[in-house]
């Protein structure tokens, strides 16, 4: 009991410091398809058949739901002659749920909502002079969310073929703030 207790103390602990992001989207929707460093499309086995594949849920073994968390921790950091400036520590949680019914007969379907990505920044740093020659911190401020959601219907035409389609809503944010100055002639 003692050394399962020291793992799972290990394997929370690695987790914190893991990596599994491809810039601002997500590597994968769930558990699965993150430890498979992304890879989904030839797999069968869970919701987010939704997403990449909607004909693979005809293959699901079962009904499955699935609840995922990704909490993406950006580190911002600016350096030139006059600057070497760390943003501020923000945190964008990116969650997704999802649903597939695997059919008695020939028909399957599956619902869910899911964070296809996001990430921001908040920083200052020196960019301009005042009056009396003194660089003056200027604010910097970004910030990117997306989201999609929708239904899947899939329909088993024989034990290894299927058909699928996917109607989806997509929602999407971009806010940039920045310094701007025009040349004074």
């Amino acid at each position: 009991m003692r050394k399962l207790f020291f793992l799972t103390v290990l394997v929370l602990l690695s987790t914190s410091v893991t990596r599994s992001q491809n810039g601002t989207r997500l590597i994968g929707f769930d558990a699965l398809t993150t430890g498979r460093g992304g890879t989904s499309t030839g797999y069968f086995d869970n919701p987010s058949l939704i997403m990449n594949n909607p004909a693979g849920l005809s293959f699901l073994k079962s009904s499955q739901a699935d609840l995922s968390f990704s909490l993406m921790a950006p580190r911002v950091h600016f350096q030139n002659d006059i600057n070497n400036t760390y943003g501020k520590n923000n945190l964008f949680p990116l969650g997704c749920i999802s649903y597939a019914h695997k059919g008695k007969n020939k028909i399957s379907w599956g619902a869910g909502v899911f964070t296809q990505g996001g990430m921001g920044a908040d920083f200052n740093h020196y960019l301009y002079r005042d009056e009396n020659g003194a660089y003056v911190k200027q604010p910097y401020h970004s910030k990117f969310a997306v989201m999609q959601g929708g239904g899947s219907l899939a329909y088993q035409l024989t034990k290894q073929l299927s058909v699928g389609i996917t109607a989806d809503l997509i929602y999407g944010q971009v806010e940039f703030q920045m310094p701007m100055a025009m040349h004074q002639l």
